[in-house]
């Protein structure tokens, strides 16, 4: 995705579930579970009222109030889409409070600085910053990089349950945006909102893929981070950098291989969709979506083809014309390998690095990247 659709979507998903607002109201009809049978209408009433009491909670940023109420809701209406597209985001939420006090200890020193700045002002601003700085009842902060990454693989299993709760949804529907605002979701929406989310799944994949918790021992270094003499300081940490054998590698090429088949599949999609429009705009959240870039799809579909095997593109830099071979599945078989044993041994009169393996673990099948 392009620069510009990422910013939408982060924007987007901010101003929906962290919506600052002072007023909160909570209906007592809905709050008022008996467990007695009711009736499909009385049903779909009920767990409306439960939706609309959650959303004016998360909006007060009262989080782990809200996704009980969007639970219940669901216990009682499981296909009411608002609901379930609320919880699917709220129960990410939740695994975020106190993440701000959990990553503290493994942060690099200008990142511990930012956030205790942002603790120091936590719940002074009526940000609700306060929620990602107070730790949850049997919670512990991060002391190593393998703390967090037991929480990325924590991260991967909430996803997958996000992802199927969006998938479930039928049909496009209603929902509350902003207080007193509301927001059609189509089918469109629902599909970016997934490729989000497969997107982080793959990116937490990755992050617990690799051995770092050495990385910490490097933070104290103040030398050029490049060069021969940094490829030769990272070689004294012999498990750093090393692939873990029970690396989730798949799970991420899966994930990548997802989010750039519906993006190229929802493109013609929502193209349709503003084709008819009126304004050439679609109402939904992803607006921007609309425009074709024939440039990044193309990129796209080059990407795609690479993570299922071997595909050729253009390497010319001068005006000889020039293709190598890609094939980034090959990145993700790298199970037990030790990524320092692909950098560069020394540096060549010519300028060019000596590489142990010009192939790159088989990324660059031919070895010729650099020739």
């Amino acid at each position: 995705m392009n620069r510009k659709l990422t910013s939408t979507i982060i924007v987007t998903f901010s101003s929906l579930l962290f919506s600052c607002n002072e007023k909160t109201a909570t209906s007592s009809s809905a709050l008022s579970m008996t467990g007695e049978s009711i009736s499909d209408e009385k049903k779909a009433s009920t767990a409306e009222d439960l939706y609309r009491a959650g959303v004016a909670l998360s909006f007060s940023e009262n989080f782990p109030l809200a996704d009980t109420l969007f639970s219940q809701a669901l216990a009682i209406d499981p296909h009411h889409a608002p609901s379930l597209f609320y919880k699917a985001n709220s129960q990410l939420i939740m695994k975020f409070e106190g993440i701000g006090k959990r990553v503290m200890p493994i942060a690099w020193e200008k990142q511990r600085e930012a956030l205790r700045k942002s603790e120091g002002k936590a719940g002074k601003e009526g940000d609700g910053t306060i929620f990602y700085f107070k730790l949850k009842q049997g919670d512990s902060v991060f002391e190593t990089v393998s703390d967090y990454q037991a929480f990325a693989r924590e991260m991967m299993v909430t996803l997958d349950d996000s992802i199927a709760k969006l998938d479930s949804i039928k049909g496009g529907f209603i929902i509350d945006y902003e207080e007193g605002q509301k927001r059609e979701i189509s089918t469109v929406d629902i599909s970016m909102w997934i490729n989000m989310y497969r997107s982080m799944r793959a990116s937490y994949a990755l992050q617990a893929s690799f051995n770092l918790d050495d990385l910490t021992k490097l933070y104290a270094y103040r030398g050029p981070k490049k060069g021969i003499g940094f490829f030769n300081l990272l070689k004294q940490y012999p498990d750093f950098l090393t692939v873990k054998e029970d690396a989730p590698l798949h799970d991420a090429q899966k994930n990548l291989r997802e989010v750039l088949s519906s993006v190229l599949e929802t493109n013609h999609s929502s193209h349709v969709l503003c084709q008819t429009n009126q304004n050439k705009s679609h109402h939904g959240l992803f607006q921007v979506f609309c425009a074709r870039d024939d440039e990044s799809l193309s990129m796209m579909r080059f990407y795609l083809g690479a993570l299922e095997g071997t595909m050729t593109t253009d390497a010319s830099d001068t005006e000889e014309e020039r293709n190598i071979e890609v094939d980034l599945s090959a990145l993700f078989h790298f199970h037990g390998k030790d990524l320092k044993e692909m950098m560069p041994t020394s540096l060549r009169e010519d300028g060019m690095f000596d590489l142990p393996d010009p192939t790159f673990g088989g990324i660059i099948p031919n070895g010729d990247l650099f020739e």
